[in-house]
């Protein structure tokens, strides 16, 4: 695991005991304004999941604490989040269990993802680029 990979896994383990909304608005700490970054990300995401025509098998890429992917889940056929924090992935299962919701969760840095060709046919990344370093992104 690179350098930066291991101090953003420890730095996101450390935020997961603010609980579900702990990775938005992070100085916030899990109150009131990331409750409200989480609703514009809703308001904004949701739709575009609800007016699709085909069944989805969506990854939710950087799934945190799981609060999109619970809400993303009756939209979809199938979802899977992918979290580099196992703490935020205990979080998510928690979530997820309390929501009645069936999820499948798998911790990765992205590096290697174990899913066959046409296994995801859409992928969601909501904050997953703010972490990737300038020199790790492919020229454009």
């Amino acid at each position: 695991m690179h350098d930066f990979t291991q101090e953003l896994k420890l730095y996101y383990d450390d935020m997961a005991k603010n609980g579900p909304y702990a990775t938005l608005a992070p100085d916030n700490r899990g109150g009131p304004k990331s409750r409200y970054v989480a609703e514009v990300f809703d308001a904004a995401l949701l739709p575009l999941l609800k007016r699709e025509t085909v069944p989805l098998r969506l990854l939710d890429f950087g799934c945190g604490t799981g609060i999109f992917t619970v809400k993303a889940q009756p939209y979809v056929k199938e979802i899977v989040g992918v979290d580099l924090s196992l703490a935020l992935l205990s979080v998510a299962r928690k979530l997820a269990a309390k929501s009645g919701i069936e999820i499948r969760l798998m911790q990765s840095d992205g590096g290697r993802l174990p899913f066959r060709n046409h296994a995801i046919n859409r992928v969601l990344a909501r904050e997953v680029l703010c972490n990737v370093p300038d020199e790790a992104m492919p020229d454009v």
